[in-house]
Order: structure tokens, then sequence, then C-alpha cells
């Protein structure tokens, strides 16, 4: 018998041992929490629970002393016999595997039991019960597929159908803001409609207008409801996510199928890791489908297009698509000799000027044709605070960005590190130190941007080192980077624990992301709305203006009639707020002191100062809310009706305002 057979078949054992003892014991405690007496009768449904957890815990534990017996190999070779079977369960085999897909996300999707679901060690054991499941329906269905492979694949599935559903479980006509920036993407999309929407001619919006611009295309269809427009979005992020990895492995030149689906799926998971946000998606794919750096004229056009793009991202994305055209040419590309290094990079060079150059234009440009004119208020991310803590666990992002980093990072590093130890000698160091010292800069610069503050809560900041990290890993493991000097390359079973690590990780990583469908009382919502248009129709009646610093999405499709007043919308107040932009907050300010507005709609306001910002989930941007925001609003205007459930209330103006 093979011994790695042996090896396999003990760790499936011995894990499906622990993790019945440790799921077994979770719901022990959360029930004990609940006071639900778990076995108050032989036939509860707890108490059959239990049962079953013995059960298994009984069976994986035989079965792991069986298989250190001669009877261990015969049970194994039956096991291999699964592949001579008739082509009927073949086919059923792969029916029961699509059937299997949305599984885990209908389990922990449902709210019935998502108290008892809501911990790693649950989630974990659940989706790896699954995947043993997907795993002999996948060697059914897939007669050449060995089963460490079918288990990987069917990890990967389970993982990528509860990321997917995950993103469209926000689709939902619920008719108020599901977060603080959500209706914030739809309303700076509407702004290139803005005549026909809210019947005066508006500027563009001062952030994230690539984003805003992918979002824009239901605008073109009038009246189309808020559940669309987020159907959009969800779609996009899965569709560009999905066609970067697709793009990914095809720049790997990967052709057998289950390796190209097993490689597409897990990149796809590892750029959902950051996430990487959808419009950032739009340049990189354009690179890594299109660029050959065989082709200069072709690859410059190509670098031109994306950082047309990139321009109009955020600044830190100005040079990524030059970048990646480079690092994919230095990667595809033999150095022929040292000496002849100018030779070499004068095609990489200029198109990292060029690309640069290109994306800065365009981002002038933007900023004249928008409407905004020349204000400071499109550098705000420049004038940020850098909250240094941040790299380290706190209340906003509990691993920290350095231990999240590390976490996502490591397993893919250390296998670049033992591939190349052995294969070192084949590229030239220039070629290796030019490749890894722009992945390190672009990781410095992701840190960088992640401390600023209104940020650090993720890794999305991490964008550019994401992607770059997957091509370069991408290369050398699959041996797509072109060496200097051919040899022949030579096979290593010692990555085997840190792929397989690397493949956990990202599974890991979506399977702890909440998620539950939206749910709401719809009287409960028609009664808000019709308070909120009552006030608004008593402002207007009176010759007042109605300012929505959050809320938006009501105007703009049509929950409420009133005109728009477009200045100090929430996402950009809170930008301007974070940048210390003076002359933008004293207007505001000024305009509260004067009581321009006969009603201001916004989230319900305290003013609470945290003494230690650190400490409290993004503590310090609270202070800053509450200094510049909440206490001049609190001073000039009161609160006439709160909605707690929807996170909505209504200021009317002060009779006796404060001095």
């Amino acid at each position: 018998m093979n011994p790695r057979s042996r090896m396999f078949w003990q760790f499936i054992s011995l894990t499906v041992s622990v993790f019945v003892a440790g799921m077994a014991i979770r719901i022990a405690n959360h029930g004990a929490a609940d006071n639900i007496r778990i076995f108050r009768t032989i036939f509860s449904g707890w108490t059959l629970l239990f049962f079953g957890f013995f059960v298994l815990e009984a069976g994986a534990l035989a079965f792991l002393i069986v298989l250190m017996l001669p009877l261990g190999q015969k049970i194994i070779a039956a096991f291999e016999k699964v592949s001579s079977l008739h082509p009927v369960w073949r086919t059923a085999g792969i029916l029961g595997m699509v059937g299997l897909l949305p599984a885990f996300s209908l389990i922990i999707i449902q709210p019935t039991y998502l108290h008892f679901l809501d911990g790693p060690w649950v989630r974990a054991g659940i989706i790896f019960f699954l995947s043993l499941a997907g795993m002999v329906l996948l060697k059914l269905g897939r007669e050449d597929l060995a089963w460490p492979a079918a288990l990987g694949l069917a990890s990967l599935t389970q993982a990528v159908a509860y990321n997917i559903v995950t993103n469209l479980s926000l689709v939902s006509n619920y008719p108020f803001s599901l977060g603080w920036s959500e209706i914030s993407r739809y309303y700076g999309a509407s702004l290139f409609f803005a005549e026909r929407l809210y019947g005066i001619k508006l500027p563009l919006s001062v952030l994230h207008p690539a984003w805003h611009l992918l979002l824009a295309p239901p605008f073109l269809l009038s009246n189309l409801p808020i559940w669309v427009h987020r159907l959009w979005q969800a779609f996009l992020q899965v569709a560009l996510a999905t066609a970067l990895s697709l793009a990914f492995v095809k720049r790997l030149g990967l052709n057998k199928k289950a390796l190209v689906w097993g490689v597409a799926g897990w990149a796809f998971l590892f750029l959902m890791q950051g996430p990487i946000l959808i419009h950032l998606l739009v340049s990189a794919l354009i690179i890594v489908l299109w660029t050959s750096p065989a082709k200069f004229w072709h690859t410059t056009i190509v670098v031109i297009l994306a950082s047309i793009w990139a321009g109009l991202c955020r600044i830190n994305w100005f040079p990524v698509p030059s970048m990646l055209a480079v690092i994919i040419y230095m990667l595809e590309t033999r150095l022929e000799s040292p000496k002849r290094w100018p030779a070499y990079l004068w095609k990489p060079t200029l198109w990292f000027i060029l690309g640069t150059s290109i994306a800065l234009v365009s981002n002038i440009l933007y900023i004249r044709w928008s409407g905004n004119g020349t204000g400071g208020n499109f550098s705000s991310s420049l004038a940020s605070d850098l909250l240094w803590y941040r790299l380290l666990p706190n209340p906003t992002y509990h691993n920290g960005i350095l231990a999240g980093l590390l976490l996502v990072s490591a397993p893919i590093l250390i296998m670049l590190f033992l591939v190349l130890l052995q294969e070192w000698s084949t590229f030239h160091l220039f070629r290796l130190s030019g490749i890894f010292s722009i992945l390190a800069i672009f990781c410095l610069g992701g840190l960088v941007v992640s401390i600023k503050i209104g940020g650090g809560g993720d890794l999305h900041n991490m964008d550019a080192y994401l992607i770059m990290l997957m091509l370069i890993s991408g290369h050398f493991f699959f041996g797509r980077a072109t060496p200097d000097r051919p040899t022949e390359r030579a096979t290593s079973h010692h990555t085997s624990i840190v792929v397989t690590v690397a493949l956990l990780v990202p599974i890991w990583m979506a399977i702890q992301t909440k998620t539950a469908l939206i749910t709401w009382d719809k009287g409960q919502a028609n009664q808000a709305l019709q308070t909120i248009q009552q006030n608004v129709e008593n402002a207007t009646s009176q010759g007042k203006q109605v300012l929505f610093i959050s809320q938006r999405q009501l105007l703009t499709f049509g929950y409420v009639d009133t005109p728009l007043v477009p200045d100090y919308e929430k996402d950009q107040l809170m930008e301007m707020v974070m940048s210390h932009n003076r002359p933008y907050l004293d207007q505001f300010q000024a305009d509260l002191r004067s009581q321009r507005y006969g009603v201001i709609i916004d989230s319900p306001q305290t003013i609470l100062y945290f003494y230690v910002g650190r400490w409290h989930t993004f503590g310090d941007e609270n202070n800053l809310w509450v200094k510049e925001v909440t206490t001049p609003l609190l001073c000039y205007y009161e609160p006439a009706t709160t909605f707690k459930t929807f996170d909505i209330t209504i200021y009317v103006p002060r009779h006796q305002p404060c001095e």
C-alpha cells in the first residue's frame, strides 16, 4: 500500500475526530449559556444530535486504528475501486456535487440556529464534512482525480459558493442604507444622470469616480428599483474577481480541467480576502489578460488603457497597471546577461513612466470635467492622519494589518522560498531583485495607506500587493517564469504542506464572513418613509431646504419627493472631516449655525468621545466626527423623530440654539 494513501486517510480520520469533539463542545457551551437542557428527553433533537456526534467520534477513532492493521490496506484498495464504477455512478457523482454546492451557504445563512453556528470552529467543521461528501462525489464523477485533489477541489467549491452567496445576500429591496458607505456608491453613480433624476446639473463625485462609473449602467434605464442596483454591484464583484482569476490561469498556461478550476477557485478566494474593490480589479484584469512582453507596442497600448482607468481610481493606484506589466515582463522575459541590463530595462522603464503619467493626466482631466473645480477636495487623502497602532491587533481589525497580512502571505512566501531554493541558480539575481523589490515597495505602500484614518478595518488597501503576490507565486510555482539558464525543473514534495496551508487560508477567511438574509418590517419602513415625507413637506412649505446627510437613496429611487441639496453627503463629509479640510467644515458649520435647512436627515447622533480612540472600533474617526459634525449639529438642531431600527433620525432647528 502507498504510504501516502495511508497517511491521507489517517489525516481524514484524525481531523474528523478533532472536529466532532470541537463542535460538540462548542454547541454544548452555547446551549448551557442559553439555559437549554440538551439531554432533557431521550428522543429530543439535541440528544439525537449529540448521539450522532458520539457515533462519528467512535467511528473516526475506530477507523484510525483499523488503518494501522492489515485490514486497512484492503479498505484503502476498496476506496480506489470507486474509479472503476459504472458510468451511471459517475453522472450521479457530478450531479450530486452540483447539488451540494449551496449546502454550506444554506446552513449558515438561515437564522434559526445562527447563534450556534456563529463560531470559526463550528463553521470549519461544517465545511470539512461537506467537503468530505463532495470529495466522494467528485471521485465518483472524475476517476482521474486523486482523493487529496478531490478533497481540495470540494473545499474550494464550497467556499467559493459561500462567497458568492455572501455577496448576493445583500441584494434586497430594503429602502434604507445597509452600511455607512453603501448608499454613497449609488448616489455617486446617479450624478452622471443628475438632470434626469434630480432636475438639476450637479458636479460629479470627488471620491471613487471609477467605482461610480461601473455602477452607473442601471441608471441608463429609468425607474429601476434599488434591488437591481444592489444586484448589479454584487454581480460586478463576483464577475470581475472571476474574470481576473481566469485571466490569471490563462496567463499560467494551465490546461488540465481540474487544475484550471482549482487554481481559479483559489485565486478567486485569494482576491476576496482583501477584498479587492471592483473598480481596482478592472485595471488589473486589462493588464493580466492582454499584456504580451514580446509585443512592445501592443503592451504599451494595454498599459495606456489600464492607466487611464487607474487615473479614475485612488492615487496609490496610478502606477499599478504599469508595474503589473513590468512584473509580467520580468517574470516572462529572459535576461541574457546582467551586463545588458540597460537594454533589458528600457521597455519596463518606459511603461512605468508612460503609465503613471497617463494616470495622472486622466485624473486631472476628470477633475476639470467633473465640475468640482480644482480645489483641494480631490487630494483629501494626502492630508489624513496616520494611525500606526492599526498595524497591530485592535478593535477596528482584531487581527491587525500586520498579522492579517502575514496570515494570507506567509504560506505563499514560504512556498516561493522553497521553490526558488531549488531553482535560484537558473535566474539572474538582477531579475529576482527587481521582481521582489517591486513587491516589497507595494507592500509597504499598502501598509501606509491601511493606517490612514478611515482605513485599517481589513486588507483591502493591500490590493496591489495581493495581486502582484498572486501573479509572482503562480509563475514560479507552475514553472511559468522563464529561466535565464535553461535547466530541468526539479520536482519537490517539500512544499506540499505549505501548499495545503496556502489553500486552506483563503477558505478559512471566506467562511468566517458573516452573512444573513436581509429582513425588515415593511409596515414600519412605510411608516418611517411617510414620517420623513411629512417632515419634508412641512419644511418645503415654509421655503426651507431639506438636507439628506445620509439616506440620499430615498431621493434617488423616488421614495421621498423633494429637491436635492447636493452639499454635505455623508461619505464626502467624513472624508473632509478626516482630512481636516477647514474651509469645507467651516462652511458646513456656518450653514448649521444659520439653520439653513428646515429638516436634516442623518443617523442618530450622540456626543460621545472615546477617551482613547484606539480602544474602540473606528474610535479616532468617531472623535473627529463628533467634534466637527455631531456637536455643531446638536447645537443648532434637535431630534424630532428617531427610527432606531433603520438608523435614521429627523432633525429640525432648535428654537433656542446653544451659544
